[in-house]
């Protein structure tokens, strides 16, 4: 099949370079008319000679797209002037997007529920034995769960992915294609991660040695003092993060769970059990949900949502899909932690399985993952949504990455009860995505907690202890009503206040207060306007 050349298209307001052909999958995606979300980057074939930039094998052009040179719609001197006016085949541009571009599930997906199977059985028996031909042949079966009409290929075996680029899973032979299967979950849902979008190195090793070395530079005997502390604040900031303020007990209970969190597998019963926890089932139903759910606001008394929950009727296979990914990913020996904690817990938050909850149990599955890999320094349990809530916009961003690509291609109606009703096929939209932007996230708040997080926590432990000892030598007096105090003193710049002195510490003698307060503003360095937060 041939594909006449496609030129003066635009996107994000910026026209097609000058003289180029779209190839590869912006050709296969603008031919076919496909409903997916636009790669990042979009390639196109130059009609002339093209200056690379250094290390690649294109250069990039406003607008996102990648110019390579015309050499790249194909070689065959018997083709010249068919490839020098852009005119491709179906297999030249899947070859070229195989080949030059990041693997797109989603794409391949689609686009082979469109095409006429011939297309690719054609392709695969003009080169049975080449690579790009038994890797359309393997994603073909794979990811639509049709046979093409074709024999076993023939040959060595080769990757599905290219595990240089892409955190992958451990081989399992696929025969028929004579590939090596190491897609890092099912055909329902696979998100993949860039190997340059996580921690280079030994992310355990490193933990612990930061984690080591920062516990050297505070006082001795803190550790179970600052597992619990950081978890409180942790359990604080999941709720905050959802702008709620829960009870003490709540908190005590959620961060029990965290702290437990990774030494059981990870299934739907734990995370409906977490959800029981924290959701009052008089207002919301908890389970999997059975109706629409959307995020967003109204205005005028119009919707506006900025992200809509997979369709009900699709949530049973993509949350088994979710649990099956994660146990590929769990089972594979050295599987990249940030790669798998982003896969599942980010995929279960676009899903948004539960009318509510989505948002904590997403920050759960973090926590769980990345326990279970062993990112747990010294025993500590990462504060990785205390992490999150120090970044808001940050986290939004990250959010609004995957959002702003797919809330157009899902169609929805608005229910008589003010919900949403999703009305077109959108169960893939949630199942095949790449996940580096939100890994890269990931990776900088891990970072966030073991370069500030834990050494802050360790400096508040030394000063509240050195505050405590100091006020012990003017008045000797229980640690709660010496953090009472101290916060007092702290809020009305290294003065206690006659009202509340009066109130809550009238029998303090002047030279006691005194005293005290002389402790707190040393300490904390509260004369100098450079005051360190006091954190009890």
């Amino acid at each position: 099949m041939l594909i006449r050349a496609i030129r003066e298209t635009g996107r994000h307001g910026y026209r097609q370079p000058s003289g180029t052909v779209l190839t590869g999958y912006s050709a296969l995606i603008h031919h076919f008319d496909l409903e997916v979300p636009m790669p990042d980057t979009l390639a196109v074939t130059s009609d002339a000679r093209q200056r690379t930039e250094r290390g690649r094998n294109h250069a990039m052009a406003p607008g996102g797209y990648a110019v390579y040179e015309v050499t790249y719609r194909g070689t065959d001197d018997r083709e010249r002037g068919r490839l020098s006016r852009g005119d491709m085949t179906f297999a030249e541009h899947l070859v070229f997007a195989l080949k030059h571009e990041a693997t797109d599930l989603h794409v391949l997906r689609k686009l082979f529920l469109k095409v006429d199977p011939e297309l690719v059985a054609d392709m695969i028996r003009q080169s049975p034995t080449g690579t790009y031909a038994r890797q359309a042949f393997f994603f073909y079966e794979w990811l639509t769960g049709l046979k093409l009409d074709v024999p076993s290929a023939g040959g060595g075996y080769i990757d599905a992915l290219d595990p240089g680029v892409w955190h992958t899973a451990s081989p399992i032979n696929s025969p028929r294609h004579r590939v090596r299967d190491n897609i890092p979950g099912t055909p329902v849902f696979a998100p993949l991660v860039r190997r340059s979008a996580t921690f280079q190195g030994d992310l355990r090793e490193e933990c612990n040695r930061k984690a080591s070395a920062a516990l050297a530079e505070g006082p001795p005997g803190i550790i179970t003092r600052l597992r619990r502390r950081l978890l409180l604040r942790d359990s604080r900031s999941t709720f905050a993060i959802e702008n709620e303020n829960p009870s003490v007990d709540k908190l005590e209970k959620w961060s029990t769970l965290v702290s437990d969190a990774g030494r059981t597998r990870l299934d739907l019963p734990l995370l409906l059990g977490l959800q029981k926890m924290i959701i009052d089932s008089r207002w919301v139903n908890t389970g999997i949900r059975h109706n629409g759910v959307w995020l967003g606001e109204e205005v005028d008394g119009s919707l506006i949502p900025n992200w809509l929950g997979a369709a009900p009727d699709d949530l049973e296979i993509l949350v088994e899909g979710i649990f099956a990914a994660d146990r590929r990913m769990g089972e594979t020996p050295g599987f990249d932690p940030i790669a798998h904690a982003t896969a599942v817990s980010f995929g279960w938050l676009m899903v948004h399985p539960l009318a509510d909850g989505n948002g904590r149990t997403h920050r759960y599955i973090l926590n769980h993952i990345l326990n279970q890999h062993g990112i747990r320094p010294q025993g500590i349990t990462l504060p990785i949504s205390n992490a999150i809530f120090a970044d808001m916009d940050g986290y939004r961003e990250t959010l609004t990455n995957f959002d702003e690509k797919r809330i157009g291609l899902i169609k929805w109606e608005r229910t008589a009860n003010g919900n949403v009703i999703v009305v077109n096929d959108t169960r893939d939209l949630y199942g095949h995505f790449d996940a580096s932007h939100q890994a890269a996230f990931v990776t900088n708040r891990l970072a966030y907690c073991l370069d500030y997080s834990i050494p802050e926590e360790i400096t508040s432990i030394a000063l509240r202890d050195r505050m405590v000892a100091g006020m012990r030598e003017v008045v000797d007096m229980r640690p709660e009503r010496l953090d009472l105090f101290a916060k007092l003193v702290m809020q009305n710049h290294g003065r206690l206040s006659k009202a509340k002195r009066e109130k809550m510490f009238s029998e303090l003698s002047d030279d006691e207060l005194e005293g005290m307060e002389a402790v707190v503003q040393e300490v904390y360095s509260v004369d100098n306007g450079s005051s360190n937060t006091f954190k009890p």
